[in-house]
């Protein structure tokens, strides 16, 4: 089985639960005959020397990484106030990656393309246009819950307003993004009941 698995930072080393569960993914994967493929955000928070990964893990995964800036950003978080569309998601929509998506699978067929996260959502339509394969949204967590407990605790009425505005724009965007996907792999049977 020929698998692409869309990362939303790279995976090596698993250090938190996020790039543990995609670590262990790859491996599980690989351990049992797939050929796995993997293109990831290399985020400035998390960024990573790829040069220097290890090779077993480069062979495994024949890993690429796109820089992503992906700090919130004060002026583009307040205009997106007026667009409707989630600034969650849009932080991770970017060009290069899209074009390095494109090239993959003009180059590749798979059999099932894995997006570890909503937000690996936006390239879809990409994903739809040059390839057949299934594609599996592999969730993380309910991501909008994170934003609404964060806006229910919060004490100051604006930031609550804020946070509230955030979390419903995620939640219109996880309810959407559910039904252009050919499966859904939740992490825990609350996310699964969700």
């Amino acid at each position: 089985m020929r698998i692409l698995q869309l990362c939303i930072r790279v995976p090596f080393p698993p250090v938190d639960g996020g790039s543990i569960a995609m670590y262990h993914m790859q491996k599980s994967l690989h351990e049992n005959g797939a050929k796995l493929k993997v293109l990831s955000f290399n985020t400035i928070k998390q960024l990573t020397d790829l040069d220097s990964l290890d090779e077993g893990y480069k062979k495994m995964t024949r890993i690429e990484g796109i820089y992503l800036d992906n700090r919130i950003k004060p002026f583009a978080a307040l205009f997106n106030v007026f667009t409707g569309e989630s600034y969650h998601i849009i932080r991770f929509v970017k060009r290069d990656f899209e074009e390095a998506l494109i090239n993959i699978l003009k180059k590749e067929k798979f059999d099932t393309i894995i997006l570890e996260s909503l937000f690996m959502i936006p390239y879809m339509e990409v994903i739809r246009q040059f390839s057949n394969a299934k594609v599996i949204l592999r969730t993380h967590n309910i991501e909008h819950l994170i934003w609404k407990r964060l806006a229910q605790s919060e004490k100051k009425w604006l930031r609550k307003w804020y946070l509230n505005l955030l979390a419903d724009r995620l939640q219109h965007y996880e309810q959407w993004a559910l039904n252009r996907v050919d499966g859904i792999a939740a992490m825990t049977s609350d996310d699964e009941s969700y």
